[in-house]
C-alpha cells in the first residue's frame, strides 16, 4: 500500500502526506479489504494508462525511424551517396510532422544541396 501511494505520489505530483490523508479516508469510510480493492483498481488503471502512453510513443518512433531509413533510401536513389551527417541528422528525428515535412523535400529537391538548406 505504501508503494502504491508513493508511485502516486510521484506520478501526480502529490505530496506523501496528502496520499496518507487519502489512504486513511479510504480505509475510515470503506474499511481496509474496501480501500485495498479500490486502489488495487486505481494502480491497474495507472498501468493500462502507462502501457497505453509508451505503446503510442515507441509507435511514433518506430514510424519516424522507418520514414527517415525511407528518405535516405530516396536521396540515394536520386542523387548518390547521401553523406553521413545528413544520415544522422535524419536518423536522430524524433517528430512525425517533421519527417513527414523531410519526405516531401526528399521527393522535391533538386540536389542534394537545396535538401540539406531544407533539413
Amino acid at each position: 500500500m505504501m508503494a502504491l501511494s508513493q508511485y502516486y505520489a510521484a506520478v501526480q505530483g502529490k505530496t506523501q502526506k496528502s496520499i496518507d490523508t487519502l489512504y486513511q479516508a479510504l480505509t475510515t469510510l470503506h474499511g481496509i479489504r474496501e480501500a485495498k480493492k479500490m486502489t488495487a483498481t486505481i494502480a491497474d488503471a495507472w498501468k493500462a494508462e502507462g502501457r497505453e502512453e509508451g505503446w503510442a510513443a515507441g509507435n511514433a518512433e518506430g514510424e519516424v525511424k522507418g520514414q527517415a531509413k525511407s528518405v535516405i533510401m530516396v536521396l540515394e536513389s536520386r542523387f548518390g551517396e547521401v553523406p553521413a551527417g545528413i544520415q544522422k541528422k535524419l536518423k536522430n528525428l524524433q517528430d512525425v510532422e517533421q519527417i513527414e515535412k523531410i519526405t516531401k523535400l526528399a521527393a522535391t529537391s533538386q540536389n542534394l544541396k537545396e535538401f540539406q538548406k531544407g533539413l
